[in-house]
C-alpha cells in the first residue's frame, strides 16, 4: 500500500512540473527581449554651439607667431585663405576643417576648474578666432596635451576648460604644416622652333 507521504511527494512533483511547463516559455521570452532592447550611449556635448553655415571667418595662431586666415563673404560662398591669389585656395579642404571646428566634441568635462598655468592655456599652443555673420566672435584657446597623449585642454572664451581628442585637434591646425591652397600645376614644355638656315650652293 502506498503509503500518504508518498501521494503528496508526487503531487507536489506533478504541480510544480505543471508551473515549469507554463512560466519557463515566459521567463525564456523575456530574456530575449531584455537582450533584443537596444543600449542607449550617452552623447558628448558639443564645443560649439553653432553650425558651419554660420561662420564667416577663421583666424589660426600657433606659439610660434604664424597666422592662417580664412574666409568667405557668404554661407554658400567659397572659402579663400586670406592674402592670396583669387583660385589659389583649396575651399574644398577649409570647408572640411571648418565642418570639424563646429562639430568638435567634448571628451571630458571637469567639475572643478584647473588651473590654467598646469595645463598650458596661459601660453597656448594654438589660438582659434572665429565671426559669425551676425558679428559674434569666439576665441578658443588650445594648451597642453593631458598625462595619456590623446586630448588637449581646450577653453572657448571664459568657459571652464575642457578636453577634445588630439586627432581632431592636430587636423584642424595642420593649415600650418600643410596650408589649404591648392597645388600649382607645372607649366608644360613647349618647344622652339629653330630657323631653317640657307645652304647656299658651293661654286
Amino acid at each position: 500500500m502506498i503509503r500518504r507521504s508518498t501521494w503528496i511527494t508526487l503531487a507536489l512533483f506533478i504541480v510544480l512540473a505543471v508551473l515549469a511547463w507554463v512560466l519557463l516559455p515566459r521567463v525564456l521570452k523575456g530574456d530575449e527581449t531584455i537582450d533584443a532592447t537596444p543600449t542607449v550611449q550617452p552623447t558628448q556635448a558639443l564645443l560649439y554651439d553653432l553650425t558651419t553655415q554660420e561662420i564667416t571667418w577663421v583666424r589660426f595662431a600657433n606659439a610660434e607667431g604664424a597666422v592662417v586666415e580664412v574666409e568667405r563673404g557668404s554661407a554658400e560662398g567659397d572659402w579663400s585663405v586670406a592674402g592670396e591669389a583669387e583660385g589659389t585656395s583649396d575651399s574644398q579642404r577649409i570647408s572640411s576643417i571648418v565642418g570639424l571646428i563646429s562639430n568638435m566634441q567634448v571628451m571630458r568635462a571637469f567639475e572643478v576648474e584647473l588651473g590654467i598655468e598646469t595645463i598650458g592655456l596661459d601660453n597656448p599652443t594654438y589660438t582659434m578666432t572665429l565671426k559669425t555673420f551676425t558679428g559674434d566672435e569666439i576665441v578658443t584657446t588650445v594648451g597642453n596635451l593631458n598625462q595619456v597623449g590623446s586630448a588637449y585642454y581646450v577653453q572657448v572664451a571664459d568657459d571652464p576648460s575642457v578636453l577634445v581628442a588630439r586627432q581632431v585637434v592636430d587636423e584642424i591646425f595642420s593649415v600650418f604644416a600643410n596650408p589649404p591652397l591648392l597645388a600649382t600645376p607645372t607649366p608644360l614644355a613647349t618647344e622652339t622652333a629653330l630657323p631653317e638656315l640657307e645652304v647656299s650652293p658651293t661654286p
